[in-house]
Order: C-alpha cells, then sequence, then structure tokens
C-alpha cells in the first residue's frame, strides 16, 4: 500500500470514530479509484451506506463486494454481505431478491456493529421476519 493510501485509509478510520460516516465513504472510495481497494474495503463502503439507510447505494457497493467474495472465496464477507443486502432489498420492496440472498446466509450470521442505524442487529432471523411482514401486507 502506498503512503497516500496508508493515509487515507487512516483519514477513514478517523472519521468513522468521529461518526462523519458519509465523509468516511469518500476516503475508502478514493482507495477504490486509485485501484488499491481490497474487499474489506467494499464491504465497508456498503456498510457505511447501509448505516446511512442509502440501500440503493449499499446494494450496487456489496454486489461488487459479493463478486469480489466469491473470486477469494472469503465468506464472512460474503455472508455479512448477503445480510445487509438482503436487509437492504426488503427495504426496497424487492422481495425475490431478498429472498435468493437469504439463501446464501448461514443462520447464526449476524452484524451487531452498525453505527447509528434503526437497527441495532441484524441478524438472518430479522431479515426473515421484516421479508415475511413485507409478503403478508401484500
Amino acid at each position: 500500500m502506498n503512503d497516500k493510501n496508508k493515509e487515507l485509509r487512516e483519514r477513514y478510520h478517523d472519521a468513522w470514530e468521529a461518526g462523519n460516516i458519509r465523509e468516511s465513504i469518500g476516503f475508502l472510495q478514493e482507495i477504490i479509484d486509485n485501484g488499491e481497494g481490497d474487499l474489506s474495503d467494499y464491504y465497508s463502503i456498503g456498510e457505511r451506506y447501509f448505516e446511512c439507510e442509502e440501500y440503493e447505494n449499499a446494494i450496487g457497493i456489496l454486489t461488487i463486494c459479493l463478486q469480489k467474495g466469491r473470486e477469494l472465496s472469503n465468506t464472512w464477507f460474503q455472508s455479512c454481505a448477503y445480510l445487509l443486502r438482503a436487509y437492504a432489498l426488503i427495504t426496497l420492496n424487492k422481495t425475490d431478491e431478498a429472498r435468493n440472498d437469504i439463501q446464501h446466509i448461514p443462520d447464526d450470521t449476524s452484524v451487531t456493529w452498525l453505527y447509528k442505524h434503526p437497527e441495532s442487529e441484524i441478524s438472518k432471523l430479522l431479515v426473515i421476519q421484516k421479508l415475511d411482514a413485507l409478503t403478508a401486507k401484500h
């Protein structure tokens, strides 16, 4: 990693820890734009968009994360990316796509470290419950 990207990564962490989520996204995006992004960068940007409830943006970057995760056989990032993407898809009433994502999520997968999101924990069970509630309305 070059010095500029090291500095950008430090600035990302500082911004995120200070609660400046949108600013933190920009630092990681710049690393990716420089061709130096890794799988964790894609996941982190997706997670930050998710925290901001920018679900379309989250879905887009989490989809890239899933593609890269498959290439690298990285199941941890894939499980969490599928989980957050399924929740985001449900929020946007894309139930068929969400149902497909749920099939790829191990039962014990959860995300408990989100910053300022209405849900303190995103779990597979929660996603299934949200999907069931949404489909029951239609």
